[in-house]
């Protein structure tokens, strides 16, 4: 989660009244079937720090969505650092086109309308 510091650091950069959305993304290896061999998927989730962990952690909330499954790259028959690096190359390559939209925002920003009726300035950044 983002520090209060560098939070209060990056709205004193931002136009006054716009408000910083903390992108949080989470992942974990899911075992799908017992019966194909090991199949696995590792979905992405998406949610944003600007709602309260009480109400994010609840699953009735649904705050947060399904953002990709990330593929689970096939296995090369070497072990050690070359199957390592190859996993590492192929998840960075997802997550940067995954994650790129995000990026256009974090600098641009975006209008958003928001629950109270309000369109506000909004600066999301990937924090977790």
């Amino acid at each position: 989660m983002l520090t209060e510091p560098f939070l209060t650091e990056v709205k004193n950069t931002l136009p006054e009244g716009s408000t910083v959305v903390p992108v949080i993304c989470a992942s974990d290896g899911t075992h799908l079937t017992n019966f194909s061999g090991d199949k696995k998927a590792w979905p992405v989730y998406l949610t944003i720090g600007n709602i309260t962990s009480e109400i994010r952690n609840k699953p009735s909330s649904f705050a947060f969505i399904l953002l990709a499954l990330l593929p689970v790259p096939r296995k090369l028959g070497v072990r050690g650092n070359k199957q390592h690096r190859e996993n590492h190359i192929a998840l960075h390559k997802v997550l940067e086109e995954v994650l790129e939209g995000l990026q256009g925002s974090a600098q641009n920003s975006e209008l958003i309308a928001c629950a109270d009726g309000y369109d506000r300035l909004c600066f999301p950044i990937l924090c977790a």
